[in-house]
């Protein structure tokens, strides 16, 4: 019971001491923040010289202020007389931009780069990062495919002078993964149209599809199943009340067992139970 009455009490007298935990050397050690203070307190970011916008700068990305992050650099681009400086920031900005996840900004800084320096060490590395900004910016196979487009546009002029090999690689990955979803995107056209019985537009998907395609892995087993679904929906005697397109399904043909192969399998069982009996 007096333990209870002495708590508050207790509570009431420690708490300045530990308001004051943070300004006393003695309590640092225990109680210290672990954001650091603000470099240039009191001045404005305009009035700032190059030294204390890199400071502020690394500040901001410190206790992640991209707001502050943003006006560094600005300020840095508008102050800056060394061309590698500037040079610096302009990538720093771009690499800023990528890890937060802005593509969109991060594939124009990479893209601006490369063309204030294309002879520079970091053109390719530059080049390489606005490959993945665009590709991370495209949609999925049933949408609008511009980016897509752009991606492999970019990888084509890449290839063109790339050196770097851990970049080539994962550039011709990256390529392949775009053709095979403009592939499933021409597919999901395609569907659409026979799905509204639109024939003569499927059929010119389709052969625009076979022109076109034919890079693309297991293309002659789709290239089979979009006829025999173009026949099946064309035909109104077999065609179904709902058509169901999964290219997944070309696929499974591949692996299931030839005609020729189960009869001559079900002959070999009768003439077998044939003997035993």
């Amino acid at each position: 019971m007096l333990i209870r009455l002495l708590l508050p009490c207790l509570l009431f007298s420690i708490t300045p001491l530990l308001n004051q935990a943070k300004y006393n050397p003695f309590f640092g050690s225990l109680l210290v923040s672990t954001k650091p203070a603000y470099p240039c307190p009191g001045k404005l970011i305009k009035t700032m010289d190059e030294q204390e916008l890199r400071k502020v700068l690394e500040y901001g990305k410190i206790v992640q202020d991209g707001e502050l992050v943003h006006k560094a650099y600005f300020y840095l681009f508008k102050i800056s007389t060394e061309q590698s400086a500037i040079k610096e920031y302009k990538l720093g900005l771009a690499d800023y931009c990528f890890l937060q996840e802005d593509y969109e900004k991060a594939s124009g800084c990479y893209e601006d780069f490369f063309m204030l320096y294309p002879g520079s060490k970091e053109a390719s590395y530059s080049q390489y990062k606005s490959i993945l900004c665009s590709f991370y910016l495209s949609l999925s196979a049933d949408r609008d495919q511009t980016a897509t487009h752009k991606t492999i546009s970019l990888i084509n002029f890449f290839l063109m002078k790339a050196t770097e090999q851990k970049f080539i690689d994962e550039v011709k990955t990256i390529y392949t993964t775009c053709r095979e979803k403009l592939f499933k995107h021409e597919a999901h056209v395609f569907e659409n149209y026979i799905k509204q019985q639109k024939f003569i537009s499927a059929q010119q998907r389709l052969e625009y599809i076979e022109k076109n395609f034919q890079d693309i892995k297991n293309i002659k087993e789709y290239e089979v199943y979009l006829k025999e679904m173009f026949e099946l929906t064309k035909n109104p005697d077999t065609r179904p009340f709902l058509v169901k397109f999964d290219l997944k399904n070309a696929l499974s043909k591949k692996d299931s067992p030839k005609k020729e192969d189960v009869e001559k399998k079900s002959a070999i069982r009768k003439i077998t139970s044939f003997f035993l009996a």
